[in-house]
């Protein structure tokens, strides 16, 4: 990285199209630029407070479609980051956990509805796992705000779905 700025190392080619490749990415790239959040854990719990009720509202069939979709949704997220990135095998690494998460939201949708609940909290660690040892480009604020997201909404599901069972 010379003066804040990655430098390209060669260049790939995919299709014709040259793409370069990074030497370095600071997992950092972009922070103060666009879109922050102050307070990620807490607007993170938040929006999960706000997502909730609607669990409470529909049926336990509807809810559990409802979350195993965005449970699929929200796993390709690091997908997105580890793309922006560049890096092959972030991509590769963030593509397969993407695949495991979505697996699991089918098989909650499927045939046993606490998988997902259960996947939420996996989600929730592997945010955090981005914060100690994974370092993609994916912005500071978004790591604590989604494990935030993700663990209020495992508990709000368990006690939604444990109610109305």
């Amino acid at each position: 990285m010379k003066n804040g700025v990655n430098m390209p190392i060669e260049n790939a080619s995919f299709s014709g199209a040259k793409i370069p490749i990074e030497a370095e990415v600071d997992h950092l790239e972009g922070e103060g630029k666009g879109f922050r959040l102050s307070r990620p854990w807490l607007t993170g719990g938040l929006a999960s407070l706000a997502t909730l009720p609607l669990h409470f509202l529909l049926p336990v069939a509807a809810s559990i479609q409802l979350s195993a979709i965005f449970l699929a949704l929200i796993a390709g997220v690091y997908v997105g980051f580890a793309v922006r990135d560049g890096r092959i095998r972030f991509i590769a690494l963030e593509s397969g956990v993407a695949l495991l998460f979505v697996l699991a939201a089918s098989w909650g949708a499927l045939m046993w509805q606490w998988a997902i609940p259960l996947a939420y909290v996996f989600h929730g660690l592997w945010d955090w796992a981005h914060v100690q040892l994974i370092k993609t480009n994916a912005p500071r604020w978004y790591l604590p705000f989604c494990a935030a997201y993700d663990f209020v909404v495992a508990a709000g599901l368990m006690l939604a779905w444990t109610i109305y069972a």
